[in-house]
């Protein structure tokens, strides 16, 4: 029920995008007097863009940013990339040069900023807020910034939290093998450190047991924990 409210809220939120950029953009034609602009080739050449970014952003989100500089310049070539095949799409479909085509699109941020401030101040606060996982509380279900190596009796994925390098030592290293759910000892794991797990957490829906849940700490509400509900209202827990 919460996969199908959280898909259902995502395609409206996404046909409604499509929806307001095409219409600014038919707008935005008859402001620099552009002919023959219908909704439906404002929505094409909407559509258009959208899948153009999406082409583009994948191959971009694959290369390896090792450091600040590089990740600024990759950042700088998507921006530059999407704007430029933004106005020549535009153009294209509706006939025109690049400049009336800039100045046709221009209207497209009105949608865009309406948008982002629902997701931002509306939908991540009442609907769906995203995370991503800080510690390993939760391996295998659920992972932090991990390291990875075969378990040695299963020979399955197993996992455990990155050793800080000033304590390392040549002792084997505790993992939690993801198929017996149980502790083993690695010896000389990977040292490649992968990025923790991130999900959203749908907050319309009331809580059943075993779900997993976020929670702020009581002592400090600006901390969050994930974890697994087991004990409800009422209800003692035993260990």
């Amino acid at each position: 029920m919460a996969t199908a409210l959280f898909l259902g809220a995502f395609v409206f939120l996404l046909v409604l995008s499509l929806a307001a950029h095409a219409l600014f953009l038919q707008l935005g034609s008859r402001w620099v007097m552009i002919p023959n602009v219908s909704f439906g080739r404002a929505l094409w050449a909407t559509v258009a863009v959208a899948l153009v970014d999406l082409i583009l952003t994948e191959p971009l989100g694959c290369i390896p940013l090792t450091s600040w500089g590089w990740a600024l310049l990759v950042l700088v070539l998507a921006v530059v990339l999407s704007l430029g095949l933004t106005w020549l799409i535009i153009a294209r479909i509706f006939k025109t040069s690049m400049s009336r085509a800039f100045v046709a699109w221009l209207p497209t941020l009105i949608p865009a900023a309406c948008l982002c401030g629902v997701a931002v101040f509306v939908a991540r606060f009442y609907l769906f807020e995203p995370f991503k996982t800080p510690t390993n509380a939760m391996a295998p279900t659920i992972l932090g910034r991990h390291w990875e190596a075969p378990c040695p009796r299963c020979e399955s994925p197993a996992y455990c939290t990155p050793e800080d390098e000033r304590f390392r030592s040549n002792r084997p290293v505790l993992m939690v093998c993801s198929k017996e759910r149980r502790s083993c000892e690695v010896a000389n794991p990977p040292h490649a450190e992968h990025e923790g797990d991130r999900f959203i957490v749908n907050k319309f829906v009331h809580p059943q047991r075993w779900n997993v849940i976020v929670y702020c700490w009581p002592e400090d509400p600006t901390i969050k924990y994930c974890t697994r509900l087991v004990g409800l209202p009422g209800e003692t827990v035993v260990i």
